[in-house]
Order: C-alpha cells, then structure tokens, then sequence
C-alpha cells in the first residue's frame, strides 16, 4: 500500500509540474530559513552551558535607588561575596571579578589582550576550567602570578612550554606563567585570555568594601539551595552590613541571584558588556514562524486551487471503493513528498548560507549535517510535520467532494472556496505588508540613531591607548609631543574612553533638600577633556590648564543644572562626602548636554572632574580634514618614541556604533526575512494567476472578438488582485503601528513614525503584486482567440 501510495504521489506530482515547482520553491526558503533561524536561536539559549554545574552558578545583581534614582548594577560592594560563604552554608564557593584589558611584552615582541581578568584562586573552581599545566596547585596566588588561556599561550609562546616565563604587563608589573588553562567555551559571557589575582591587581576602591561597587560577584549553590529564601537572606545581611552608610549616605540597594544562564538575553545592567536581547530572539522567531505560515498558505491556496482538476479523480477513488480516510493519507502522502523534497534542497543551502548569516547576526554558527545528526533529524521530522499541516486541508476539501455531482457536474463546492483563498491571499501580503513598514523602521531607527548629534565631535576625535608604555615615560611630555603635530587640534589625558569607563559616585549638591545624595556619573581627565571632546561651553568658563586653584573646579552638564533648578549655576557647591567635611567642589562652568551613554536612555546629569589618576588614554581631537595622514603621522612618531611599539587607536565613533550592534543586526535580518516572506507570497500569486488566468482563458477570448483592449483585459485580470491588497492594507497599517509603536518605546530617542513608510508600503504591495502576474497575464490577453476558441 505504502508502494502504491507514493507511486500515485509522485505521477500526480509531475502533473502538475509548474505549481509543484512553486510549492517546493517556497517550502525550500521556509525550511532553509527556519534552519537558520533554530541554530541562531539554539546558539543563544546554550550560553553558558559549557561550564560543569552551570546550573547552580549565580551572579549577584544590585538595585541602587537614591533619592528618585534608580540604577539598575551587574557590580557590587568587593567585601559581600566572601562574607556569605562564610555566612550561609549553601553558598559552596564565591569567586570575585574585574575586568580589564592589558599589554604583554614579551621577547622584543608586544600582544595585546583584549580580555584580563582579575579574580580570586577559586575561579578555576568555580567554572571548573581545566588546569592544562601548571608550576603549583595555585596558579594566583601571588601578585607576580599570571595564568594564560591556551590560545594567548600559544599566540605568544607558539609550542614552547610558557611555564615558569616571564614578561612585562602593562609596562609595568613583570610577572611569571604560572598555569595554563583550556580555552573558557565561546558561548558565554566571559571572556578571559589571561588571569591574575583580583587582590594584587586591582583598581577597584570597592574591593574590600560594603559600599562602593565595582566587583562581579559569583555564588555557586549547594544542589539543594533554596535561591528564593537565600535572597531574602542576603538582602538582611547586607541591611545590617551597610545600615550606618545608608542612613549616612541615603540610598537603599536590593540585592538579587541571577542564573549565569540568564545573563546572556536577560542583563542590560550598568557593568555588563552587551549581548543578545530576548525581544529580538523572540522577533527573530515570530518572523520566521510568519515566512513559514507564508509558504504553508501558499501550498494550501494552490492545492485548494487545483482542487477542481482532481474532482473527478476523487469520484472515480470514492466509487471505486476507497474511504474517505485512504484519499486524506494519499494527499498527504503528496505533500510530505513535497516537504521532504523541499528538506533536501534546503540542507545544501542551509550549510551554505551560514557563513555570511553568522556575520549579518554578528555570532559564529556552525552545523554539519552529518556531525549534527540528531539536529538534521530535527530538521527532518520538522519539514515532515510542515508537510503535514500544509497537506491537511486540501486532503480534507479534496475528500469531501460528493462522487456522484463531481462526475456528473463537476466540482461546485470546489467553487465555493473562492472566499477562502481570497482570504489567505489577504492574510499572507497582510503579513508581508507588516514586515515591510516594521523594516522601515527599524532601519530609520538605526540611522537615526548612527547619525544623531551626540553632543559632542565624535567623528574628529579618537582615543589612544596608553597601557603599553613604560611606566617611566611622562605622559605630559608625550601630550606634549602629540599636540605638536600638524592636524592634532586638542589632546587631553584620560582615565575614560567613551562610551565605556565612565564610574559615579554619591554627591551632595548645594541646595539639595535635606542634604539628600545623587549618583552622578563623572568624567575625568586634565584640563583639555573637554575641548578634546569637542563639548560645547554655555555658561562660564572652562579649566585653566595653569592654575592649581582649579584643583576643586568642575563642570556640569545642562541636565544637572535643570535637575537642581539653578538657573545660576556658577559657583554652586557640590560635595562628595559632606558629613565627613569635605572641601567642595565649585561649578565653574556649565556644558551643553551631550549623550555619554547609549541613546536607549536619557541624558543623565555629568560632572567633570580635573583628576589624571589611573589614566590611561589620551583624547586626541583631529581637524576635520585628512584624518588618516593625521593618524600616520602620530603612528610615526609613536613608533620613534617607542622603538617601533604599534600605536593602538580607535575612533570614538566606532565605539559608539557598538552599541547599537543589536540594531544593526536587526535591521539587516528584518531586511532579509521580508525580503524573503515578499518573494513567498509573491510565489502564490504567480501561481494562482496562472491558474485563475488559465480558468478564463475562452472568457479572454470571447471579449477580444467582441472588441475589447489589451488595457481593459488587464485591468480586469488585476482588479481583483488590487482589492485583496487594499485589504491586506487595511489589515497591517494598525498591526504594523502597534508593533513599531511599542519597539520604538525602548528608546529615550526615537523617529517619528511617518504615514509615508504606510504609504510607501502600500506603493511596494501593489507594484509587487502587478509585478507577479503581469508575464503571465499579459500573455494571456495577448493570445489569439482563435486559440481559446477553437472547440467552441
């Protein structure tokens, strides 16, 4: 039977070659699409799950609320961590981290590593990293330690056993490898080329501290911890840890366990490095569940079109004896022969188009269909079930038929369907309709976003490490040197690199009612940072580069100026802690408002602070003009003044672009998928123009003998087309608005939303509608009647 059924299938198939050509083309995309689609998504939920006990690591998150503040923290006070091991005995192990980058010279050689960590001994145990070699059982635990990941290791040391070798970090600290350990897995969100100890090494003020926060704190729990109960446990803890700073400094802080897990989709948070998003995972697989509703529609419209031509074939099985159920399992039988067809197309071209998916999502994805069995068979069973849903409703219409009046009259139900295809005809340019204004947007969004006015002249300017050079050299001398050459404007010295490295801290502003504390967010540098960013003075004056009485000046922005009703702002006091007596700092000028954060959020009030500790980059701002002559140049004299180091620059343009990464691969995916979800629906309207042009092929006939135009033929072809898109419009216009609406309120900035990108959709939905027929019905009304009419 099983024989029989697919012999049958596959006459019927080559049939009708044209609309079985339509259906495989478009399950094809669907299926290679939803390949993509699932090993994006599958990349993103197995974040961290390379680590032994993943499950059972948490990251302790903090909730900071001052006055009407509320900032949400990755960080927390250095002290907290051990002390609950100590404390609680379902916490097993607390590991404390910082990040950084650094310098490693070595051999006359240099090697930058983008990812140190500082942590505590117990990070090897805490995520169970394989110790590869080492000089003793624990790889950090002196300041001159430094543990290297097998990649660093052999980047720096090829095959050589590094054990026991020292070089320079920094340009300071001289240190010896100590371990190697196996690369950290690439799903996750640390990353560390190297490991030194977080005691020794760190910069953070908050490293034994309660109060200020600057430290990643990890918890692994006990199996059968109660996560829930050790929060509250924690939370009273740190109450009664902090209370006298709290009642001293008047801010409140909450204190919560995130899974490891969760970090990856689910952590925006102050300190985090950026990473995926679950609304676009979630948009990433709404699309994709649209592109293959759209190619199931497609089937079905077509199917339910041909209905007709297999009438009698289904009163010829059902006097021959067959049943209803064996006519369901035969076109079923089609169209999982179709599906899984469409599956085998769609492996090659899933394998192929991985590469350049990886970079359009910024992630790298692999799949092999062989050394991925058990996914291929996932695929498999998934184009099955897409056959069976797609097949379900023709086997259903196409089993209904009554023998006796399809013989006899043909199949008049079959008719009757017109409203029903109609109606999917509508739902899939309504939904194509959609992705094509909700594209638009985002893609306005992006732009507005890379080309909004910052504040600031973050196209001339470019930030210029300084972690490479020795300790010895001036780094006054060096501004000095760099300033002299030609096309350098202004060059300050920095502890920041926007958008990244900015701290804050409490203060106390003049006139604050009842002495109530902020958090502001501060900028340091020397007395040029703020023409070197290109900030725009409005009221008073900027810092004297000569005058030590400017050693307790700073600069604030417009917004903390509005925050604190100064209309006056200049020589308002502001203390960092002023129950302890501190001398004030006295605002001496006033910035225009410039965003040092993304553009999700709002402009946050800023202080700017005359402080070089800890700098480790120069602000260079160039003039406009020959920018790369300007870096060659400042490369040659880098190269001079340190036996041929490479200078290490970026501009900070480039680095505010970063943070619309998410955006970026969201408008480019957005583009692809409609563009695809489009050529689907435009699929089915070719086929069913072909075959409703095929239906009134003698009607054609008949009016051009009796006098009408190609024009009017036309017209009369693709009226009916026209008013299922009018309605498809009709239908997205709110769903798109809604959809857009909502996305757009998670920026603090945002586009308009223009009934143009509407309108423009609209223009796109027809001419691609017209676009699909035109060949086919043009030759329809062009072919002589004598053709059409010769059996009449």
């Amino acid at each position: 039977m099983i024989k029989n059924l697919i012999i049958v299938s596959l006459r019927n198939i080559k049939r009708n070659k044209g609309f079985t050509i339509l259906n495989i083309l478009g399950l094809t995309l669907a299926i290679s699409i939803s390949m993509l689609a699932l090993i994006k998504v599958s990349a993103e939920f197995s974040f961290e799950k390379g680590y032994a006990d993943y499950e059972r690591i948490y990251r302790i998150n903090q909730d900071l609320f001052v006055s009407d503040q509320h900032m949400e923290a990755a960080v927390t006070p250095g002290a907290m961590g051990h002390a609950i091991v100590e404390t609680y005995p379902e916490v097993e192990l607390c590991t404390r981290i910082e990040k950084g980058n650094a310098t490693i010279r070595y051999a006359d050689k240099e090697f930058n590593l983008e990812n140190l960590v500082k942590a505590d001994s117990t990070f090897f145990s805490m995520f169970n990293v394989e110790i590869i070699r080492s000089s003793n059982d624990f790889p950090i635990s002196s300041a001159d330690n430094i543990a290297l990941s097998s990649s660093t290791a052999k980047k720096i040391f090829g095959e050589d056993n590094p054990i026991g070798q020292r070089f320079i970090l920094n340009g300071i600290h001289s240190v010896v490898v100590t371990a190697i350990y196996a690369d950290l897995p690439k799903r996750s969100h640390l990353k560390a080329d190297a490991v030194v100890n977080i005691l020794k090494h760190s910069q953070s003020t908050g490293i034994d501290s309660w109060f200020d926060s600057g430290i990643f704190t990890y918890l692994k729990l006990a199996p059968q911890a109660n996560v829930s109960l050790l929060e509250e446990k924690v939370n009273d803890f740190m109450e009664e840890k902090t209370i006298e700073i709290r009642e001293k400094m008047g801010w409140v802080s909450t204190f919560s366990l995130m899974p490891i897990a969760m970090i990856r989709l689910h952590s925006h948070r102050i300190g985090d490095s950026g990473g995926g998003s679950i609304g676009s995972i979630i948009a990433l697989i709404l699309v994709t569940l649209i592109v293959v509703s759209l190619a199931v529609v497609n089937y079905t419209n077509l199917s339910v079109a041909l209905a007709g031509r297999r009438a009698h074939e289904v009163g010829m099985r059902k006097i021959s004896g067959s049943s209803r159920r064996t006519i369901v399992i035969q076109y079923l039988c089609e169209s999982i022969i179709v599906s899984n067809i469409a599956f085998v197309i769609s492996l090659p071209i899933a394998e192929v188009s991985l590469a350049p998916f990886s970079e359009l999502t910024g992630m790298p994805l692999t799949y092999g269909v062989f050394e991925n069995l058990d996914v291929t068979l996932g695929f498999l069973l998934f184009a099955i079930v897409l056959g069976i849903i797609a097949g379900f409703y023709p086997a259903f219409i196409l089993s209904s038929f009554n023998p006796l009046k399809v013989i006899r009259k043909g199949n008049s139900k079959h008719r009757s369907k017109t409203f029903f295809r109609n109606a999917l005809i509508v739902a899939q340019f309504a939904a194509g309709l959609t992705l094509i204004i909700v594209t638009m947007i985002v893609f306005q969004q992006r732009q507005f976003l890379l080309g909004q006015k910052m504040g600031f002249d973050k196209y001339n300017t470019i930030v210029i490490s300084t972690r490479n050079i020795d300790e010895t050299i001036s780094l006054e001398s060096l501004k000095n040197e760099l300033k002299d050459i030609s096309g350098v404007k202004y060059v300050s010295l920095t502890a920041s690199n926007p958008p990244q490295d900015f701290s804050a801290s409490n203060y106390t502003p003049e006139d604050s009612p009842g002495d109530a504390t902020m958090i502001i967010p501060r900028l340091v540098g020397d007395c040029n940072l703020a023409k070197s960013l290109g900030v725009e003075l409005v009221a008073g004056r900027d810092f004297e580069c000569n005058s030590s009485a400017d050693s307790l000046s700073i600069l604030i922005n417009q917004t903390l100026a509005k925050r604190m009703g100064w209309e006056n702002p200049i020589g308002k006091r502001i203390w960092k802690d002023k129950n302890e007596g501190d001398d004030p700092f006295v605002v001496i000028g006033v910035v225009e408002d410039f965003h040092f954060e993304s553009m999700h959020t709002p402009i946050k009030p800023i202080i700017i602070q005359l402080s070089t500790l800890y700098a480790t980059n120069f602000i260079v701002r160039l003039e406009p003009a020959n920018h790369f002559e300007t870096i060659d140049a400042i490369r040659s004299e880098w190269k001079e003044l340190f036996d041929g180091k490479e200078l290490n620059y970026s501009f900070v343009s480039d680095n505010y672009n970063q943070l619309y990464q998410s955006e970026e691969g969201m408008s480019k995916g957005f583009i692809l998928l409609t563009v695809i979800a489009i050529f689907i629906a435009c699929l089915g309207l070719v086929g069913l123009a072909a075959y409703n042009t095929s239906q009134r092929t003698r009607e054609i006939g008949v009016r051009k003998v009796m006098g009408a135009n190609t024009f009017s033929l036309l017209r009369m072809l693709w009226w009916n087309f026209i008013r299922l898109i009018g309605i498809s419009t009709l239908i997205a216009w709110p769903i798109a608005y809604f959809l857009v609406k909502d996305w757009l309120n998670n920026f603090a900035y945002r586009v308009d939303i223009s009934p143009w990108v509407f309108i423009i959709s609209a223009a796109i939905g027809v001419i691609l509608a017209l676009a699909s027929v035109a060949t086919i019905t043009y030759s329809a009304v062009r072919q002589n009647p004598a053709k059409s009419l010769k059996w009449e």
